[in-house]
């Protein structure tokens, strides 16, 4: 009986240990991401008078999902280009016709490499690619949401789907 009692004791301890480390872990990860949405903030959206930031949500990205969000991205991208296109067409200016032009074909291309990433990525295993990071910024009285990436070890990654591949 005393046996029982000490492994039971022993258990228990263990498991506290154990889930006072895993607490700390997540407290400095989440002090990490706190230090990088400030870093977010005011390095890259150059946001001035900046009075807190609050992370919302942290996501998990795996390749397929981040080759999802890149062909995402570029659709949109053609859709703002292709727009503008019209518009200069419309007005005659073929000068800025053609740049949008070329511009909309490395679109297309960048589209066609992502759409091979993601069939090729379809049944790989999920591994850990990027956080998804998304945050409120209070500046103010503007509050404004955002999202960003972050890599497994805790840099900011902003997203170019013409050279990531």
């Amino acid at each position: 009986m005393k046996r029982y009692t000490f492994f039971m004791l022993l258990l228990a301890g263990l498991s506290l240990a154990f889930s006072s480390c895993n607490r700390e872990k997540k407290d400095l990860t989440m002090e990490k991401f706190m230090e990088l949405t400030r870093q977010y903030v005011t390095e890259e959206l150059q946001i001035t008078g900046l009075d807190s930031v609050c992370v919302v949500k942290v996501d998990t990205v795996d390749g397929y999902e981040y080759a999802q969000i890149m062909v995402d991205l570029l659709h949109q991208m053609d859709a703002e280009l292709l727009y503008e296109y019209q518009a200069a067409e419309m007005s005659g200016d073929t000068a800025t016709a053609r740049a949008l032009d070329i511009q909309i074909d490395e679109i297309a291309a960048a589209g066609e490499q992502w759409d091979m990433e993601v069939v090729a990525m379809e049944n790989a295993p999920k591994t850990l690619r990027f956080y998804l990071l998304t945050a409120n910024y209070y500046a103010g009285r503007d509050i404004d949401q955002f999202y960003f990436f972050v890599t497994p070890d805790y840099k900011i990654h902003i997203p170019d789907p013409f050279s990531e591949l």
